[in-house]
């Protein structure tokens, strides 16, 4: 049976013109930030419901560790991320939290408002029947969730050209199988990215109030089209 395990949040730091910036057409740069800080708190409440005392946010650009630090209950811990790319960044992050842990580690984004304590418990629940690797899959080629009960740093050795695109998610199963490392997945969830995936997001009756909230702020995006309320 494994241990429960640590949760690592990879997360941009909330900063005018910064962060989800592909939804700019419909909110301006403060709503952004706004939206940006509810889905980081959408994201530490999951992992503290799941690891209250091994949760770790790991934070972009590195030198905003106090904004963070203003942000969040202290119990949180705070890693700067390291890294070039994407796949360097989470390996780093993976390495800097299992130093700490050394036990089963799990990795989250803040772009899956959908995401729920549900599906945390059962990646966990999927590590302790025996898969190696657990991943959630986005449903733009992506992932929102890899978990593993080892340190396995060669599920984000894929061609770094890919990160961002849609085959993440098959290069990263690919991967890991190269390794003999069994995979087990859980269903796939939408990212909010885009406008589009406002329009969808903003339907389902699960989405947290205060997310919805601030899409419903949104301006139109074409004729005739709101994607609030």
């Amino acid at each position: 049976m494994s241990a429960a395990p640590a949760i690592a949040i990879m997360a941009k730091t909330p900063r005018p013109g910064q962060v989800k910036t592909r939804l700019a057409p419909i909110l301006n740069d403060l709503q952004l930030v706004e939206l940006q800080q509810a889905l980081i708190h959408n994201a530490v409440q999951l992992a503290r419901e799941v690891a209250p005392m091994n949760t770790y946010l790991c934070f972009d650009p590195p030198e905003s560790g106090h904004t963070f630090s203003t942000l969040l209950d202290p119990q949180i811990h705070l890693i700067a991320q390291r890294g070039d790319h994407l796949g360097k960044r989470l390996m780093a992050a993976a390495d800097d939290v299992y130093r700490r842990t050394s036990g089963p580690l799990m990795i989250i984004g803040t772009d899956i408002p959908l995401i729920t304590g549900q599906h945390l418990r059962h990646a966990s629940s999927m590590l302790s029947s025996g898969f190696d690797v657990v991943i959630g899959p986005a449903l733009d080629g992506g992932y929102y969730l890899i978990a593993m009960n080892q340190l396995e740093l060669s599920v984000f050795d894929i061609d770094p050209t890919l990160w961002g695109g849609p085959d993440v998610l098959e290069a990263t199963v690919a991967a890991a199988k190269s390794f003999r490392l069994s995979v087990g997945l859980l269903a796939p969830l939408r990212d909010l990215d885009t406008p589009n995936d406002a329009l969808e997001l903003i339907k389902a009756p699960t989405l947290s109030p205060e997310i919805r909230s601030l899409l419903c702020q949104a301006k139109p995006i074409s004729r005739g089209t709101h994607v609030g309320l």
